[in-house]
């Protein structure tokens, strides 16, 4: 719930209000100070004349597509990536020639059953993939909160799970937020078996889409670069971190004090300071998983492909084993073969000797997956 002090919100220089309320409540914040964090700033926080308001700017660049004046996503697409559009569109194509992709939005209604199902395999992917960067997920250390909130914000509107399925499979899931014109993108993950698709990427088209088709001006990535958010962003801004408080004498000198002492937080930053602690962190709590990450590796070495073989073939399911099914879907992509029409084989008279064959090519590769 929003302090009382707070009268309205509003971005795009007054044009778009994402907060307004109908009547003023006439209640007192039983709260001096507020400390308001992680606000755009695109976004304007309009208070009452009895409080003050001081502004800290975060070092940590931020992302966005506007996309107020473009009529599609193909549009945006072209003005964004001028020559490389054709690069996207490509890529798009390419998952649809490959796999058996569908997307769903899901906003307002969901099943129990469903959400459980979907929320799992997105925990799933998030530690799989945070494994795998030999990395901490601070997500995930309050994820049951999460799960439990998230549900009564989809079915009232303000949230929205946005899922990539490969048939009946989620390969792909974004939890987003809404407010007024502005959708949220705050959690991603994905199959990392899927990684050569982009699927990032790919997210951020029909999520881009979905937005023009339904009056959406401004698809925030929010904080922490990844490549494709960089690609697709137009707009890079900074966070503001606003430390709100009323005109009493007490509230005015706490007030400036933790403000000063955020305004001291950012310098670090900026100096790299912060970051040097962080990194020294992170090393020492990377050398205790090291050996855990390691168990999920695997050998893959191409022999050759686009040949006829023949030998001693046991047909096998490359959905056994994750490895497989990575090394499978890079084969889809590699050769633009479809997974219809694709078969795997164990070249039972040579060790560890796999083989995949699609329509119109084939591939020899040796693999070996450590438990």
């Amino acid at each position: 719930m929003l302090p009382s002090f707070i009268s309205s919100i509003n971005y795009d220089k007054n044009e778009g209000f994402v907060f307004l309320p109908s009547t003023k409540n006439g209640k007192a914040d039983k709260q001096v100070i507020y400390s308001l964090r992680l606000i755009p700033d695109y976004i304007d926080l309009n208070i009452e004349k009895n409080w003050f308001a001081k502004n800290v700017t975060h070092e940590n660049l931020s992302y966005a597509i506007n996309l107020k004046g473009f009529d599609s996503i193909d549009s945006y697409v072209r003005n964004r990536f001028g020559k490389n559009a054709r690069h996207i569109f490509k890529k798009r194509k390419r998952l649809e020639l490959c796999l058996n992709i569908s997307c769903k939005k899901y906003v307002g209604v969901i099943g129990e059953g469903e959400y459980a199902v979907l929320m799992s395999a997105l925990k799933i992917m998030l530690i799989v993939r945070f494994k795998q960067r030999n990395d901490i997920n601070e997500v995930l250390t309050s994820w049951e909160e999460l799960t439990n909130n998230l549900i009564h914000d989809i079915r009232s509107n303000k949230a929205s799970l946005f899922v990539i399925y490969d048939s009946n499979e989620p390969i792909q899931i974004s939890i987003q937020y809404h407010f007024g014109k502005i959708m949220r993108a705050a959690i991603n993950g994905y199959d990392i078996v899927y990684e050569k698709f982009s699927l990032g990427s790919m997210a951020l088209y029909e999520q881009a889409k979905w937005c023009l088709e339904n009056g959406y001006e401004i698809l925030d990535q929010g904080y922490g670069y990844l490549d494709h958010k960089r690609m697709w962003s137009n707009y890079i801004y900074h966070y503001k971190h606003q430390v709100c408080f009323s005109k009493q004498f007490k509230s005015v000198i706490v007030g400036n004090l933790v403000y000063l002492k955020f305004l001291v937080k950012e310098y670090l930053k900026s100096k790299g300071i912060k970051e040097y602690w962080e990194e020294l962190k992170n090393r020492i709590n990377k050398k205790g998983r090291e050996t855990e990450s390691r168990n999920i590796d695997h050998s893959f070495n191409i022999i050759n492909q686009n040949f006829d073989f023949k030998g001693v073939l046991k047909e096998m399911d490359f959905n056994s084993s994750k490895g497989l099914k990575k090394i499978t879907n890079d084969f889809l992509y590699a050769t633009v073969e479809h997974i219809d029409d694709v078969k795997m084989f164990q070249v039972l008279n040579e060790k560890n000797t796999y083989f995949l064959k699609g329509k119109q090519h084939a591939q020899k590769f040796l693999f070996v997956e450590y438990s």
